[in-house]
């Protein structure tokens, strides 16, 4: 089992597992038992999990794949959208791969290459229209999201995700996690989507934080280079819609479950 609560990006790790930088091994050739082997010989020991250092300023989350499983209702209002307009639909699988550079990146994913300008269109709207209406239909929270959210207050909590704010809003509300959030910007704000760091600078700045005292929280390769953006910490969950992502684009640190994030906050910078 790999050890979760450990920074990645070691050098010794660098220097005999070259995908860890895009280099040497290709992607496909190297499993994560093998890298559990890695971390275990030059990682630092486990970090212990019953006490909490709070020197971080700010926690920022991703939502979808991080905070809240929404697959399903995603793709099922992608695959009506796309009937709507005669095309073919996707299994759920597929659609999980489209997801984490907002709707429109989304829908053409979805759609294909190829296509006029106004099918993208069309079938952006009818996403939009139908998503907002189910997109609490299925939606669940992660194990363990709930309990550890509680138990980091008073610290200042932020959401970052490139969903629209509608959505975005209403999963936070039907779940119950709205309160904990001092903050939320969606992928439809003046700020960009990610990777502009915009987003999360401004929610650093807003909190009185420092970027290397903030973490952001996030399931992709896009939470990543967010975060070397603004240059602040990541953890990435294994969990999420894309854990492969992290085999060439590694966060600081990996967390196999939610829970595993206080723990992380031992280790970050204050």
């Amino acid at each position: 089992m790999i050890n979760s609560n450990i920074r990645v990006q070691y050098p010794p790790i660098a220097k005999y597992i070259g995908c860890f930088y895009g280099q040497q091994v290709k992607r496909r050739e190297v499993d994560w038992s093998f890298l559990s082997i890695c971390r275990n010989l030059f990682s630092e020991p486990d970090c212990p999990k019953q006490a909490m250092d709070t020197e971080c300023g700010l926690i920022v989350f991703d939502l979808d794949g991080t905070l809240v499983e929404t697959r399903d209702d995603l793709a099922r209002s992608v695959n009506h959208a796309l009937g709507e307009s005669g095309l073919p639909r996707h299994p759920v699988e597929v659609v999980v791969q489209f997801v984490g550079d907002g709707a429109r990146k989304l829908v053409e994913r979805s759609v294909g290459p190829g296509k006029k300008g106004v099918i993208y269109d069309e079938v952006l709207d009818a996403f939009l229209s139908h998503y907002i209406e189910h997109c609490t239909d299925r939606c669940t929270l992660y194990p363990g999201v709930a309990k550890v959210l509680e138990s980091l207050a008073p610290l200042p909590l932020c959401v970052l995700t490139n969903k629209p704010l509608g959505p975005t809003e209403r999963i936070l509300q039907a779940l119950g996690l709205a309160p904990h959030f001092q903050s939320v910007i969606g992928g439809d704000s003046h700020f960009g989507r990610k990777p502009d760091p915009a987003g999360l600078l401004h929610l650093i700045k807003a909190a009185g934080a420092a970027p290397e005292s903030s973490l952001l929280v996030g399931d992709t390769r896009v939470d990543v280079l967010t975060a070397r953006e603004a240059r602040c910490l990541c953890a990435g969950v294994r969990y999420g819609f894309r854990p492969d992502d992290f085999m060439d684009c590694p966060p600081d640190y990996l967390i196999e479950s939610m829970e595993d994030l206080p723990a992380i906050l031992q280790q970050a910078p204050g």
